[in-house]
């Protein structure tokens, strides 16, 4: 963002730089055109004397010699009269304008020699002097002339040719431009800082928001993690509770679900336990009546394809299982289909018509103690583990679960784990 700013900046600094200059440029072309009616009858002198200068060395040195003081008798006056024009056109726009007019080669084409040097000859120059010159104007002079000197009483007939090539030109500086930039675009450098503070302003607080969430999301993991922990002891105590039942139906179904809390508890510590039984076809049809009957007013569809299994343990089964009809119930569905197909590999369908997962957050619903942030949400509990866990049971055999969002209503998980030997 700053470099972007710094760009706009840049960008807009050189368009002012452009145009004040061709403003300025044009005060200058007017003011020139001014100072060439002053010094119309100068510079027609000027060609005269170049006109009429000898290709002599020793005559051509000193008649260039004699232009050059008459031209500097001349620089003074006119400088003055430059100061004061460029003052009157300049001063209700703020310019510092420097301009000079002066003649940059004198070339004999005659002699095929260079005679004025390296040093220009100053026709006139602002009392500001140029530092970076801008050429605004070019002249070319050619002289060829031929003067003829006769008199028949004293035997004389002279002809002499002329043949001079003058170049000349004038340059120009916006002295001051940088200053005029500067003062037109303050407006928007202090719109562009006010707007970069607030951006930087904007990133602390978002920094300091996400830092403070993070404090919060480590007290609530340690906080569960705490829980969790202390519910392994009223577990022992419900079990040993729940031996001295009578009614063999209520006790059954007593210690499942003291079972179902125990290996809840422990998958949040990632525990193992390594005399899991793996699930068999009686184990699914018994464990799907009770769910039937857990979620009455539900209507649970299912559908089983079962070969073999190889893998799939009974707890880790039916904890995939509880917790995907768990959601689905819990979030508004009146109908689940389960489709569970034990072949070549493992597959477990469940499909519901509840209210959906908004589609940003499908990606995050597997976080440990993620919940989508919508108002019935807040009024169903939980605590984002079910999911997580379920995501955790499949990891742990290679395998992987997709979820989707009907095109009607509701939500499909699919599962699949490896079942070959």
């Amino acid at each position: 963002m700053i470099g972007l700013q710094g760009y706009y900046i840049f960008n807009s600094f050189q368009l002012e730089e452009k145009e004040l200059k061709s403003d300025a440029v044009k005060i200058a072309t007017t003011i020139l055109t001014e100072m060439d009616n002053l010094e119309d009858e100068s510079e027609e002198d000027l060609i005269k004397n170049f006109k009429k200068m000898s290709h002599i060395n020793n005559e051509q040195f000193g008649e260039l010699n004699v232009i050059k003081s008459e031209v500097n008798l001349r620089f003074k006056k006119l400088s003055e009269k430059l100061d004061a024009l460029l003052l009157k056109a300049s001063s209700d726009y703020g310019y510092e304008i420097a301009l000079e007019k002066k003649v940059n080669s004198i070339y004999d084409e005659i002699n095929s020699k260079e005679i004025l040097g390296d040093k220009p000859l100053l026709i006139y120059q602002s009392s500001a002097k140029i530092v970076e010159p801008k050429t605004i104007n070019e002249g070319i002079w050619a002289t060829n002339d031929l003067s003829n000197e006769t008199d028949t009483d004293l035997g004389i007939n002279n002809k002499e040719e002329h043949k001079y090539r003058i170049k000349s030109s004038v340059d120009f500086e916006l002295k001051n431009v940088r200053f005029l930039v500067f003062k037109k675009i303050i407006p928007l450098i202090v719109v562009s800082l006010i707007i970069l503070f607030f951006l930087i302003y904007l990133y602390i607080q978002t920094l300091k928001n996400v830092h403070r969430q993070e404090t919060v999301n480590k007290q609530l993991y340690l906080t569960i993690d705490s829980i969790a922990h202390e519910l392994n002891t009223p577990i022992t105590t419900l079990k040993f509770a729940a031996q001295q039942i009578d009614k063999s139906e209520t006790k059954s179904i007593v210690l499942r679900q003291i079972n179902r809390l125990e290996k809840s508890v422990q998958a949040i510590f990632q525990e193992q336990n390594s005399k899991e039984y793996l699930v068999q076809k009686k184990h699914i049809d018994d464990y799907l009546v009770e769910l039937k009957n857990q979620y009455s007013t539900v209507q649970l569809l299912s559908s089983i394809n079962f070969d073999a299994n190889n893998y799939l343990t009974k707890n880790d089964f039916e904890l995939i299982l509880n917790n995907l009809i768990e959601n689905a119930a819990k979030y508004g569905a009146s109908s689940i289909k389960v489709d569970l197909n034990f072949s070549q590999s493992i597959k477990i369908t469940v499909t519901d018509n509840g209210i959906g997962i908004p589609t940003e957050d499908l990606e995050n619903i597997f976080r440990k103690y993620y919940r989508v942030n919508r108002e019935i949400n807040q009024k169903i509990s939980g605590v984002g583990l079910g999911l997580y866990l379920v995501k955790k049971c499949i990891e742990k055999y290679n395998g992987n679960i997709l979820v989707v969002n009907q095109k009607s209503k509701g939500v499909k998980f699919e599962i699949s784990i490896p079942n070959e030997k």
